[in-house]
């Protein structure tokens, strides 16, 4: 394998989570059992890993390209306005105004370009409390 290519299966085996090979028939534990220490900095690297690869694809251009795309639209054309839609999208419950405010902060620091700011507003996502509950 070239260096710097992987496989989302070895991006998740530090995680615990083997593809095609659980702990017992019953599958891996859920709950709690991924809210510690490890698991959240394993997550927040998984997320930071995918995000940089450039073989990475969403609705099949770069992230950048995506988000640049999606600008048109007015549901994603400020920084607030992604800091929501991302919100709506990635959390099971609601995105406290401190940690808003914050994610909009780092959105902000690519303006006017939302697209370039995804990469860096979903890595901060990643780290929420909020994030891991979804």
């Amino acid at each position: 394998m070239p260096q710097g290519d992987c496989t989302l299966a070895e991006f998740v085996r530090p995680l615990g989570q083997r593809v095609f090979y659980p702990p017992n028939v019953k599958g891996w534990d859920g709950g709690r059992q991924w809210i510690n220490a490890t698991t959240l900095i394993g997550r927040v690297n998984l997320i930071t890993k995918l995000l940089r690869d450039d073989n990475v694809r969403f609705a099949g251009r770069s992230l950048t390209e995506y988000f640049n795309r999606q600008n048109a639209a007015p549901n994603v054309a400020t920084s607030a306005q992604l800091v929501d839609a991302l919100a709506s999208l990635l959390l099971a419950v609601p995105l406290p105004p401190s940690a808003r405010r914050e994610l909009i902060t780092v959105a902000q620091r690519h303006e006017p370009e939302v697209g370039r700011a995804a990469g860096d507003v979903l890595r901060t996502f990643a780290v929420l409390p909020e994030f891991q509950l979804g």
